[in-house]
């Protein structure tokens, strides 16, 4: 029986961004260093959607688009990394949320956990049906510069 890989070894193994032709367009299998990096430019008081996350290294490499399922898998990786003590891969991951403001379902104690540090950063948290989300979400996006 194989040993099953730690959450590092997980993110260890994708150290360089891959582009890939698709149907709809150059598609970015980004690295998991550059989620981290990404999710580290957002500042304390902020969010930023995970369509802001995958947008950010697909523009740095001129693709059209990057990997909805390898962004998801690696953000939820950076956020175990980061609850198990990681440091070089430890990041704010609290601070990326769904599109409407909802906290996402796949991080760590979700979504409590990320409520929780969001509030205390001082983001305003409504609950919709039993459901947290950040309040007046346009108000506390970041804005990611071109680089």
């Amino acid at each position: 029986m194989a040993k099953r890989k730690t959450t590092k070894e997980k993110l260890q193994k994708r150290t360089e961004p891959i582009l890939k032709a698709t149907p709809k367009g150059r598609m970015l299998i980004p690295a998991s260093n550059q989620l981290r990096d990404a999710v580290r430019a957002i500042p304390q008081g902020r969010v930023a959607t995970v369509e802001q996350i995958r947008q950010k290294p697909a523009k740095q490499h001129n693709a059209d688009y990057a990997c909805p399922l390898v962004t998801g898998i690696f953000l939820r990786l950076l956020a175990e990394a980061t609850e198990e003590g990681y440091k070089e891969w430890s990041c704010p991951w609290w601070r990326v949320v769904d599109k409407d403001g909802k906290m996402r379902s796949k991080f760590p104690a979700a979504p409590h956990l990320q409520a929780e540090r969001l509030r205390a950063e001082g983001v305003q948290i409504t609950v919709e049906r039993g459901k947290p989300r950040v309040a007046a979400i346009n108000t506390r996006l970041v804005s990611f510069r071109p680089q």
